[in-house]
């Protein structure tokens, strides 16, 4: 697994990276804590690339906090790997984590 904090990274690569790494780690209380975090994130411009990352985020924060199972094997829930799919996007991982 790539180091999940970087100074040089944005705010939604950040974001993205800690959610990523805890739900990887299988962590639920943590997993809770950043969609939360991640579900309050404001983008320091209102327009932009990173401004759209950052609503991208939280769309995909409120939609997990609705799957019934958060830590559901891969292709249970197809709206959670596609969560999982573009968390891993936004936080710059190509690969889908296992």
């Amino acid at each position: 697994m790539r180091t999940l904090v970087h100074p040089s990274h944005t705010l939604s690569v950040s974001l993205a990276e800690a959610l990523l790494g805890a739900w990887i780690l299988g962590d639920a209380r943590k997993v809770s804590a950043e969609l939360k975090r991640s579900g309050f994130a404001e983008p320091e411009i209102e327009e932009g690339h990173e401004a759209e990352r950052i609503q991208l985020l939280k769309a995909i924060a409120q939609r997990m906090q609705t799957c019934p199972d958060l830590f559901a094997p891969p292709s249970t829930d197809p709206a959670l790997d596609l969560c999982v799919d573009l968390l891993a996007h936004l936080a710059g991982d190509t690969d889908r984590p296992d």
